[in-house]
């Protein structure tokens, strides 16, 4: 599948491969520095708060799920947490 990448400058539209999302080009009609957008196939979501973490920092863990920063480390605390420590980290977890 195919990304349409519109110049900001002069509109010229090109189309590129979905591996070239996120990369930095330039337009062939004009020579403006163009951004390519990240394809809907290759964006990353946090598996708990549903964030938009593509071009961002995230946590992958064995199983192949995707993380932001904040759930990770919320995650780590609730499986290290014992008793009351562990009900309020899974509480924090749902809130997210």
């Amino acid at each position: 599948m195919a990304i349409k990448v519109p110049c900001p400058r002069c509109k010229h539209v090109t189309h590129l491969p979905d591996s070239a999302g996120g990369k930095l080009g330039r337009c062939k009609q004009c020579s403006a520095i163009v951004r390519v957008p990240i394809a809907e196939s290759q964006r990353k979501f946090c598996t708990i708060c549903h964030v938009d973490i593509s071009s961002s920092k995230r946590v992958k863990n064995e199983q192949g799920q995707y993380y932001c920063p904040s759930c990770w480390q919320a995650q780590l605390e609730a499986s290290t947490a014992t008793g009351d420590d562990f009900w309020s980290a899974l509480e924090d977890l749902d809130r997210k």
